[in-house]
């Protein structure tokens, strides 16, 4: 800590070539999501049925990132685990190559998940509240944000998962299904 002297910004990183841009798209997915009793974030109903209806959604950007953007790796936030299932469910009928992690992975499935993805053998972790915080894995240059929150934080954290230099990534790619972009800025 003694040889910190100064912080910098994203954008003061960026330009010192620190990290790697990020190209945003935008387009969320219709719902009405309802703030909880705090105001802080919201409601878990709200949540559950947004999910839901953006699963099949999810899937389909999926696919088009890989085909436009010849992706390497690219995490996919979603509400709950239960959404996260039935993506990979629907992911894997379509052939697309994913894995799910959740707090609901026993942790030696986990390490192998994380293991395997970070290697560039599953191309897709579709996750709920597990990779987008202290989360590292450079070579992951896609976003696809399908987690509504009113958390600046989560945002921010979830973005600096693919901002991560790594040979070859010249930009990374955030996939905004919710509006958060909007909401909270790049």
């Amino acid at each position: 800590w003694s040889s910190i002297v100064e912080g910098i910004t994203t954008k003061e990183a960026l330009d010192r070539g620190y990290l790697t841009p990020v190209e945003y798209y935008s387009d969320p997915t219709p719902g009405r999501l309802v703030v909880n009793t705090t105001g802080a974030e919201f409601t878990d109903e709200s949540l559950d049925i947004w999910g839901d209806n953006a699963v099949e959604r999810c899937c389909n950007v999926m696919r088009g990132a890989e085909e436009e953007w010849g992706i390497k790796s690219g995490i996919v936030a979603v509400p709950f685990i239960r959404h996260a299932e039935a993506l990979k469910e629907l992911c894997d009928t379509q052939g697309m190559s994913t894995i799910v992690v959740s707090s609901q992975t026993p942790a030696k499935a986990r390490r192998e998940a994380i293991r395997a993805f970070k290697a560039g053998e599953i191309k897709w972790l579709i996750q709920c509240n597990i990779a987008n915080v202290g989360f590292n894995s450079p070579i992951t240059d896609t976003l696809i944000w399908a987690r509504p929150t009113l958390s600046l934080n989560l945002w921010q954290q979830a973005v600096g998962r693919i901002m991560r230099l790594s040979e070859g990534k010249s930009v990374a790619r955030g996939r905004d299904l919710v509006g958060t972009r909007e909401t909270f800025g790049r």
